[in-house]
């Protein structure tokens, strides 16, 4: 698998928040989830298609050596003509082949897991993590990265709004 685990405890704002189970704090981590995957299908966007710091693709070979047509174009790029990845990435969570979401506690963890690729013969998440850690002859083209400072001040906003409980009574305070 590859992925992030995004800790909510390193956000102060979350303190006074006693209980993780409240229905308004299970939205919260859903939303978050969804905007970081969100987050991380823009930058896959931009950067597969040579913005960023991602060593460039080269165009596709065949087996027998000639350059093959992806989506009819010539030497398009293969990060985009196959979308096997970008798919993955796909903010809502619906289960879509190797998508993964765990919602845990104080923590967030979102990834690419498991999954039948169309054509190759590995798993979606194993391609991922190939990607990702640069394995091989592949370039380091990390997928997964940290929330920025402006995801983050957002998720902050959100969490000062949800209504602050007791957790033994589960009124609101």
């Amino acid at each position: 698998m590859a992925g992030v685990t995004v800790d909510l405890r390193k956000l102060k704002a979350l303190e006074g928040v006693t209980s993780q189970r409240s229905p308004e704090m299970i939205s919260f981590k859903k939303g978050a989830a969804q905007s970081y995957r969100a987050f991380l299908s823009e930058r896959f966007n931009k950067f597969s298609r040579g913005g960023g710091n991602w060593k460039k693709t080269k165009r596709w070979k065949s087996k027998g050596g000639r350059y093959k047509r992806l989506n009819g174009t010539r030497g398009h790029l293969i990060l985009r003509d196959t979308n096997t990845l970008f798919r993955s990435l796909t903010p809502k969570y619906s289960g879509l082949p190797g998508q993964y979401q765990k919602l845990t506690g104080n923590r967030i963890v979102v990834g690419i897991k498991g999954g039948k690729h169309p054509k190759a013969k590995i798993s979606v998440g194993r391609l991922a993590a190939i990607h990702n850690s640069g394995e091989g002859r592949m370039p380091k083209r990390q997928i997964f990265v940290r929330p920025t400072t402006e995801l983050q001040d957002k998720w902050k906003k959100q969490i000062k709004a949800i209504p602050k409980r007791n957790w033994r009574t589960g009124q609101l305070k």
